[in-house]
């Protein structure tokens, strides 16, 4: 195992190997790139392709006008740093040492973090609790409110 992977088994027996974050390297400097060139206005189709579901795009267009709008707000200078920070660091090894209650949510439809990678991290931290919102991408927090709400205040005991 090197310092950058971490391994685990599978539900099917099967080695997994991640990086945490999940994205590769490569994908992270392909966006540094566009936002050079393009600006951050160019990733308004791709962000919401990956955050959200096709249904949810095609049915809340008030929404998805005000994400296109806080998409093409965001510094360039911003979402490079980010990209930066977020494509070296690879959190897999400290799993084991997470020993307060976690709670990890998931869309089941999420592109960027699919449930694979979610049931990574909930074997990665002992004790851990995994909720998967149907109906749901990268932000469940919008797509499934109510159900994502829910789930936190089930998990805080409230």
């Amino acid at each position: 195992m090197s310092g950058r992977e971490a391994r685990s088994t599978a539900a099917n027996g099967g080695p997994l190997r991640y990086r945490v974050p999940f994205t590769p390297e490569s994908a992270w400097d392909d966006r540094i790139a566009l936002a050079q060139s393009k600006g951050t206005s160019a990733f308004v189709k791709g962000m919401t392709e990956r955050w959200l579901t096709q249904s949810y795009r095609e049915t809340h267009p008030a929404q998805m006008e005000k994400m296109a709008t806080m998409i093409s707000r965001t510094a360039v200078d911003g979402l490079v740093g980010c990209a930066h920070a977020i494509k070296k660091m690879n959190q897999a090894s400290i799993l084991a040492d997470i020993k307060m209650p976690t709670l990890i949510i998931v869309g089941e439809q999420d592109v960027g973090t699919p449930v694979s990678a979610a049931e990574f991290l909930q074997r990665g931290i002992q004790g851990s609790k995994l909720v998967v919102i149907k109906n749901a991408g990268h932000l469940p927090n919008i797509e499934q409110t109510e159900i994502f709400d829910r789930a936190v205040l089930d998990f805080l005991g409230l």
